[in-house]
């Protein structure tokens, strides 16, 4: 049992050097052998857009490459979102007579288009007055109130000297 035991993990550690000296896969320019190809998402959002995607030579993102696009969007798309949601919340809460005037729109698009008080993606785009809120929300609460950037040059702003690779913080709310 000790032999299989010491034989697996050998077969690991080799499995696990092979895949951290073996290149990155590329996605196969073939679209039939496209293992993502002809699926749901195949090209119809943000990451099958990116999976269908080929350069000049008829190449598309690695793995790695795929990973290195998508994981900032997503962590800050996420917080961005939940973010501008809570400060909405937040804000309408309290002026009473906006949030009165939100779930008149609501209720009222929901008895023109009939069904329950569910709202559906498709009938978002006819609330304006929800959407102006949530425009005044980000413009008052900024989801995202501040950026990170590294200055690429040597630069003088007003009576200070900024050497280039510094980091820089943007604070968007003061702006």
């Amino acid at each position: 049992k000790a032999e299989e035991e010491e034989e697996e993990e050998e077969g690991e550690g080799a499995a696990s050097a092979g895949a951290a000296s073996a290149p990155p896969a590329q996605v196969n320019a073939d679209a039939e052998s496209d293992p993502f190809y002809n699926t749901a998402a195949y090209g119809r959002d943000l990451l099958g857009l990116m999976m269908a995607s080929r350069d000049d030579e008829g190449l598309g993102f690695s793995v790695d490459q795929l990973t290195a696009q998508v994981l900032p969007l997503m962590f800050g798309g996420h917080e961005t979102t939940s973010v501008l949601l809570c400060t909405a919340i937040m804000a309408v809460s309290t002026y009473p007579e906006i949030m009165q005037k939100a779930l008149e729109e609501q209720r009222r698009l929901v008895a023109e288009k009939g069904g329950d008080n569910a709202v559906s993606m498709d009938q978002l785009e006819d609330m304006p007055y929800l959407e102006a809120v949530l425009y005044e929300a980000m413009r008052l609460y900024p989801p995202a109130s501040y950026s990170f950037r590294y200055i690429t040059e040597d630069t003088k702003f007003k009576d200070y000297d900024l050497p280039a690779g510094v980091p820089a913080v943007i604070i968007i709310i003061i702006i």
